[in-house]
């Protein structure tokens, strides 16, 4: 229908105040058939212009650049009212995004990973971080950041850290880690013995990081070849992962 629209939850970039916005679902359809990734700008009730991206699944991303422009009156307060998500999905939302951010952290340093011959580890803790193998993914990220040291490329060793300080958020206190057990399970989900839903579920958070890597793409954070490169690399995990 002509005056369909959808509805979508963002936050005001700039004073993060969470409002709904009424999107127009055939203009959106119709740019993301050709972009993946749809651009809004607004004016939100804060009187700030927002410039946000949302996925094809007409979740909010993160904010800026313009395909969709909505007045103030199309825009109303979000219902903080509405019950939390529960421990499982948040935990789930954590996990995509420690995973976006790291990988977006190991497409912009592509070509430094390459040069140590680490394309292969970082591939393997990528799929760890999106199956939510953290231990796995921190196990590999030390590792690589050991061979920094050894080699005396304390920079790379640094941005290694990094990484790992990320994947420290996902720990509890007092958690033990069992690294052989966890890299047996991310081989078997490699090798096509996970089960069919499971696959299904990392597929997706694949896709979400994809779009990530867009949306920091299109901020500036990553250049064109970086995404290209990385998006490339990813492609052939979710081959692997079948």
């Amino acid at each position: 229908m002509a005056d369909e629209t959808k509805r979508i939850e963002m936050q005001c970039p700039r004073c993060q105040n969470a409002y709904n916005i009424d999107v127009p679902v055939r203009d959106f359809e119709a740019v993301k058939e050709k972009k993946g990734i749809v651009t809004i700008s607004l004016v939100a009730p804060c009187g700030h212009a927002c410039q946000i991206f949302v996925d094809p699944r007409f979740k909010y991303r993160g904010g800026q650049a313009a395909d969709i422009v909505l007045g103030a009156s199309e825009v109303s307060v979000a219902d903080t009212s509405k019950p939390a998500t529960n421990a499982e999905e948040d935990n789930a939302d954590m996990v995509l995004r420690i995973a976006s951010d790291i990988i977006t952290m190991d497409a912009r340093d592509h070509a430094w990973i390459k040069s140590m011959g680490a394309e292969e580890k970082v591939d393997i803790a990528e799929l760890a971080l999106v199956t939510g193998d953290k231990d796995a993914a921190k196990g590999i990220f030390v590792d690589l950041a050991e061979f920094a040291s050894s080699i005396d490329d304390e920079e790379f060793a640094a941005a290694i850290d990094e990484r790992v300080s990320k994947i420290d958020l996902l720990f509890r206190p007092g958690e033990s880690i069992d690294y052989a057990a966890v890299l047996d399970e991310v081989e078997q989900a490699v090798c096509g013995d996970a089960a069919n839903r499971e696959k299904i579920k990392h597929l997706e958070r694949l896709d979400a990081v994809i779009i990530d890597l867009a949306v920091a793409n299109a901020k500036g954070d990553i250049t064109n070849k970086d995404l290209e490169y990385k998006k490339e690399r990813l492609l052939r995990i979710k081959e692997r992962l079948g």
